[in-house]
């Protein structure tokens, strides 16, 4: 990243911290951006993968998310959370992945309509955050 982007890239880190307010006080992973920011990423990931095999034109406007989160992660790395970082960016599109892998080959019509509903909710929760 180069030198300016980075600026820009912790200065709209810390307005996003500044002025978030989590929809659920209780989910811990977006009361600190050092969660927050990592988890979006990977759930973008899995969802611009799954969108790759059927709806690309859909996964390029994904990617501009998961790119946006991706360097908020990357401009909070340090030595001493790096490797938390990256565990809570993968297992967060692990975790995804597998949600949207329910929604979409799921049988049970009670499960998909759930699993549509999560991945809407857990998706916009991240896309609130990011300046249009």
């Amino acid at each position: 990243m180069s030198g300016k982007r980075t600026i820009e890239t912790l200065i709209v880190a810390a307005l996003v911290c500044a002025t978030f307010q989590p929809a659920h006080a209780d989910d811990a992973s977006f009361n600190d951006p050092a969660r927050l920011f990592p988890t979006c990423a990977g759930r973008l990931y899995a969802l611009m993968e799954h969108q790759w095999t059927v709806d690309p034109k859909q996964a390029e406007i994904t990617q501009t998310s998961y790119i946006q989160f991706n360097d908020l992660a990357a401009a909070i790395v340090t030595p001493q959370n790096g490797t938390e970082i990256r565990n809570l960016r993968v297992q967060s599109r692990v975790s995804f992945r597998n949600l949207l892998e329910r929604d979409y080959f799921g049988t049970d019509t009670d499960n998909k309509t759930w699993a549509t509903q999560r991945i809407s909710y857990l998706i916009g929760e991240c896309k609130e955050l990011l300046l249009s």
